[in-house]
């Protein structure tokens, strides 16, 4: 079965294409933004702090991948010439990215773990709600086939 819409006048047509095109101009990114209300103003801030937080962390990473080309040679010939001590001594005082960088894996490992532990105790409670609510919701049909009942029921 089909069914055929006409329009009986062609204005009524054009008037509902232009109540689309209306909405659909008036719907954009930042109106849609404006409807979170209060809570948006701290996920801007901690945009804003992401966005920062990659930058510094970008550059520091740039900064200490930079490697000084003779490093390996003087080192080499330390070795090759038996002087251990100075070429353990280059090492230790050479400010090289395994020393820049292993202080920052061990910083994103704990702020890794502990934003786990967060969330996951976050999920937690979020079902423990969620199963609350539930709750009190059956509670509330049972009370209301309860009336229903009752409403039903013949007096006496």
């Amino acid at each position: 079965m089909s069914v055929l819409l006409q329009v009986a006048d062609t204005s009524a047509a054009i008037n509902g294409l232009n109540t689309v095109q209306q909405a659909a101009e008036g719907f954009n990114l930042l109106s849609l933004l404006e409807k979170g209300g209060w809570l948006m103003y701290p996920l801007y801030l901690l945009f804003v702090a992401t966005i920062f937080v990659f930058f510094e962390r970008l550059i520091a990473i740039r900064k200490a991948s930079k490697i000084d080309n003779n490093f390996m040679n003087i080192i080499r010939d330390n070795i090759v010439t038996g002087n251990l001590v100075a070429a353990r001594n280059l090492a230790k005082n050479t400010d090289n990215p395994p020393a820049s960088i292993a202080g920052g894996i061990y910083t994103k490992m704990v702020t890794s773990a502990s934003g786990l532990i967060i969330g996951l105790l976050a999920y937690v409670a979020y079902n423990f709600l969620n199963t609350q609510i539930n709750k009190t919701v059956n509670k509330m049909e049972a009370a209301s086939a309860e009336f229903v009942d009752i409403l039903q029921e013949p007096t006496r």
